[in-house]
């Protein structure tokens, strides 16, 4: 989630969500669908300063050259913020990703791309932040398993440990708690238990 926005919906910032596909807080900080289906969003945070390099960088002349589009907000108002969208989205859907990569480097442009999750177990800083946990089972097989989102001071986190399959500790849990064996084998008879 784009934390912009999570600020932005917040009530002392009068922004009404869900907002449209064309009326984005800003047009450098949304996503755009690249020609090889990745989404990447250039994140201008300095919309006037960054005018003359954005128009030359996504050819959008009209960035420096009409009034209406000095600001965002007046973009809004006066109703080309949609028709700079749009423009904007053709021109990013023109090249893949990786040449809109360079370019946002050539022209120090942060910028993010969207994960996917076919994808997000691979993200080196989502492990280098600690999101995932490598999880080894008996077979051999390993899984990032992502953890849990909150951390509790008071609270230890313990790792994840591989159980069996379900139904495994049926028989030494009801032993534990009092079940005779043949009381066992008759919910297992009953198919009660697995």
């Amino acid at each position: 989630m784009n934390s912009t926005s999570v600020i932005n919906a917040q009530p002392q910032y009068g922004r009404v969500y869900p907002n449209g596909r064309y009326d984005p807080w800003n047009l450098f900080s949304d996503y755009y669908r690249c020609s090889d289906g990745v989404w990447i969003s250039p994140l201008s945070k300095n919309y006037r300063n960054d005018r003359p390099m954005l128009a030359k960088l996504f050819n959008m002349p009209e960035l420096v050259e009409d009034p209406d589009c000095n600001a965002v907000g007046l973009m809004r108002k006066t109703g080309k913020l949609e028709g700079c969208i749009r423009h904007l989205a053709s021109v990013i859907e023109s090249k893949p990703s990786g040449e809109w990569i360079k370019l946002f480097s050539e022209y120090d442009l942060p910028y993010e791309t969207v994960g996917s999750v076919q994808t997000l177990y691979k993200d080196k800083q989502a492990w280098a932040n600690g999101y995932f946990e490598k999880v080894g089972y008996p077979d051999g097989c390993e899984t990032a398993m992502p953890v849990p989102p909150i951390v509790l001071t008071e609270y230890a986190r313990r790792g994840f440990v591989p159980q069996g399959a379900l139904g495994a500790d049926t028989e030494s849990v009801l032993a534990a708690m009092g079940y005779s064996e043949e009381q066992i084998t008759r919910l297992r008879d009953l198919k009660a238990i697995l």
